[in-house]
């Protein structure tokens, strides 16, 4: 007496028994038309007749095309905007720990540009004096310049597309600095007026249509920190 083997066969469908299937299930490639995006159909019209049949279906497949490359692009867009995420907080963590007013300047001055992914870094600050001084990425800026950069004393960011060479925002190195966002840093009410100034190589490094919830608070959490060290007194919003 023979033993059966514990495997199955392996069991294998010819054409007239997939097409029998698909006649006694009509509804399976409509459920299914990532299946129908894979299939080839014949062109039945030939010569100038419209076979709207495989119009409808040739649609159909760049219909999915199209919705599977804005699928990608969204998840490229949700990994550069979780990256973005985690530089701002590391940067405001940063800023945070700073052991002394010093590392704090430090920190923005030297730390950011690694930290945000970018070219250059400067703080800019409002200031009477006619010649700059101190760390070369902190930079002096007359009264007025902060809000004329903004574009208004409520602006809180701005993004600069395409920037002509700017020595007043980023001194040295500005004639490689291509694109800016600028961001407020408010100290409060008795502080000078300031700004975090962010440079790219290329054009369009920053444009417009960026979202700023990120970069404005990054600036609100300097400004508070700026405060603490200087005991600056804050702004109070009824």
């Amino acid at each position: 007496m023979t033993s059966q083997s514990a495997a199955s066969p392996v069991s294998t469908l010819n054409a007239e028994e997939v097409a029998g299937w698909l006649k006694e299930n009509p509804n399976f490639l409509i459920e299914r038309p990532d299946v129908l995006a894979a299939l080839n159909p014949p062109d039945r019209g030939g010569g100038s007749v419209v076979d709207l049949q495989h119009a409808m279906v040739k649609r159909h497949r760049e219909e999915l095309d199209k919705l599977k490359a804005n699928w990608r692009d969204l998840l490229a867009l949700s990994r550069t905007n979780l990256s973005n995420q985690a530089s701002i907080f590391e940067a405001t963590l940063t800023a945070i720990r700073a052991a002394s007013f010093e590392a704090l300047i430090e920190a923005i001055t030297e730390r950011y540009p690694e930290i945000l992914g970018y070219e250059a870094v400067t703080l800019c600050i409002e200031t009477d004096r006619a010649e700059s001084s101190g760390p070369q990425n902190v930079r002096q800026v007359r009264f007025g310049d902060i809000d004329a950069y903004l574009g208004g004393n409520l602006k809180q960011s701005r993004f600069i597309a395409d920037l002509e060479p700017d020595p007043t925002l980023f001194g040295p190195v500005s004639g490689i600095i291509k694109s800016a966002a600028l961001v407020r840093i408010d100290m409060g009410s008795t502080a000078p007026k300031a700004l975090l100034a962010i440079g790219g190589r290329e054009v369009n490094t920053f444009t417009p249509d960026d979202g700023d919830d990120l970069l404005v608070f990054l600036g609100q959490a300097l400004g508070g920190t700026f405060s603490a060290w200087l005991d600056f007194t804050p702004d109070i919003s009824e």
